[in-house]
């Protein structure tokens, strides 16, 4: 699912956790600052999305914090986070 280039201040919340057969998800060149907690654990296709996408957004180190947030993706097997404000 291509959610790119729209001006998205962080990850959906409503219908893209619904998806049970999400693969991959492209989140790129948004206005993404923050990943919260939850921002993956109620995803229904948290457990088979290989890929995620987050280039070109506002994500700091402090956004990602210990980066627990993405513990629930259990197959995540490539994420893209170049051009965002990390060190």
């Amino acid at each position: 699912l291509d959610m790119s280039d729209n001006q998205l201040g962080g990850v959906p919340t409503t219908g893209l956790h619904k998806l049970r057969n999400l693969r991959k998800l492209y989140l790129n060149r948004n206005r993404i600052g923050s990943l919260s907690p939850n921002s993956f654990t109620n995803f229904q296709s948290k457990d088979i999305l290989l890929k995620l996408e987050l280039a070109g957004n506002r994500l700091t180190d402090q956004a990602l914090g210990d980066g627990t947030v993405l513990r629930p993706l259990k197959s995540l097997q490539e994420l893209s986070l170049e051009t965002n404000a990390l060190t």
